[in-house]
């Protein structure tokens, strides 16, 4: 744990559904969210992408449609 009480260090998280499809792939670093994280649909299709510092994004988050083709890249409101 660092001086904060949080887990330090870096890992590979996988986010899965109760029904075990991939829901998120991601890097988490203490504990929040960073570097690339991947969002998917049931059906295993890229749903969002995009990147994160410190549990946060930086810059915008890319929506892709079923066919996996970029939809729109934008910033979200994160509470």
């Amino acid at each position: 744990m660092n001086e904060d009480g949080r887990r330090s260090g870096r890992k590979l998280c996988e986010l899965r559904r109760d029904d075990g499809s991939l829901t998120a792939r991601g890097i988490l670093a203490d504990g929040e969210q960073t570097g690339y994280w991947e969002w998917y649909r049931r059906d295993g299709t890229l749903l969002r992408s995009g990147y994160f510092e410190t549990g946060r994004p930086i810059g915008p988050l890319t929506e892709y449609d079923e066919a996996g083709r970029p939809q729109r890249a934008g910033a979200i409101a994160w509470g």
